[in-house]
């Protein structure tokens, strides 16, 4: 099962990476990091997980983030939410319907609620993926 695991892994391409500042409610600036995972394995994947991490100008690590791919969690609806809700969305694993077939891709979004101010860089990585068992 790791094997496979890793395997889908290494099928997920991520695309069109972006980042920006936006305001939440009670008017608090948080860092946003978009894109879009591409699934090109030749089959189903199912749950796919991200890691972000946001660093200053030094390089130093100012804060991670892990969110699960397909959770509704968007520029759009985070305007409208707050520090204590946006931890909890990013949690959430998408339904157990949610599925990305081969060659299909979904746009994900990544809250930073600590780094703010001071991001300057970024890295997004592909944690896990898993097909359908």
């Amino acid at each position: 099962m790791l094997f496979r695991s890793d395997h889908l892994k290494r099928g997920i391409l991520i695309q069109s990476l972006r980042s920006g500042y936006q305001t939440i409610q009670g008017n608090r600036e948080v860092f946003l990091i978009g894109g879009v995972a591409l699934n090109q394995n030749p089959e189903v994947v199912r749950e796919i997980q991200l890691s972000a991490v946001a660093y200053n100008d030094d390089g130093k690590e100012l804060e991670r983030q892990t969110i699960w791919v397909g959770n509704t969690i968007s520029p759009k609806i985070i305007r409208g939410m707050t520090t204590e809700d946006i931890p909890h969305l990013q949690n959430l694993k998408p339904l157990k319907s949610f599925e990305i077939p081969p060659g299909d891709s979904i746009p994900f979004t990544i809250v930073f609620l600590k780094s703010a101010k001071s991001a300057r860089e970024f890295t997004c990585e592909v944690l896990m993926a898993e097909g359908a068992i």
